[in-house]
């Protein structure tokens, strides 16, 4: 943060984004083509190997795998 605020007082301001001014970008620029997210692992799969709430993300088939 205190690099941000030297550039922004010392430096050149045009090229920093002003802080108390809303973005100008409509916010989910960039993002047009992304897919939802998908689980891999099945919930039988992940009660077979007994993994517990906070194991059950979207990773839960890399840890099955080490398991």
């Amino acid at each position: 943060m205190g690099a941000h605020l030297a550039r922004r007082y010392l430096g050149d301001a045009s090229v920093e984004p002003d802080p108390l001014r809303m973005p100008t970008f409509p916010p989910d620029y960039g993002f047009l083509g992304r897919k939802e997210r998908e689980m891999v692992a099945t919930q039988q799969e992940m009660n077979d190997a007994q993994l517990v709430l906070q194991q059950r993300d979207y990773c839960a088939h890399y840890l099955i795998r080490l398991l």
